[in-house]
């Protein structure tokens, strides 16, 4: 159910993602090689802007994401059935590009890290109570 929601044509992740501005998505068919455009707030008071490239997909199992934008790198989604439910696991591995993210990283790392679980976990809670409505 979770895979399906997720790669729905009219599924608008603004309606479940409290920290998403705003989102452009362009889908290709297959899904491999979509894109979208995502402005994230961020809890602590500035803005990520982002593009997110579905590179692979193995449905209902994986998506491999390249990320260029305010951050750069690559992205492992993992989906397994667990339960009742599905697990979703995020792997992240990209740097930030913006010069002041890169001159402030080392004191302001702690505050980053705890935004990026702020603004998952209200994911994670949105997502949840959209698959229970839906």
């Amino acid at each position: 159910m979770c895979w399906g929601f997720l790669t729905s044509p009219g599924q608008r992740w603004l309606d479940w993602w409290p920290w998403l501005e705003s989102i452009d998505v362009r889908r290709s068919d297959g899904l491999v090689g979509s894109t979208a455009h995502c402005v994230w707030k961020s809890p602590v008071g500035f803005r990520l802007s982002m593009t997110v490239r579905l590179n692979d997909a193995d449905p209902s199992r994986r998506v491999d994401l390249v990320v260029t934008g305010d951050v750069a790198g690559t992205a492992v989604v993992r989906f397994c059935e667990a339960g009742d439910g599905t697990r979703i696991d995020v792997a992240w591995q990209v740097t930030t590009e913006r010069a002041w993210m890169n001159v402030t990283g080392p004191l302001l790392w702690p505050v980053f890290t705890w935004g990026h679980r702020v603004v998952m976990n209200a994911g994670e809670r949105g997502l949840n109570a959209m698959l229970a409505g839906h």
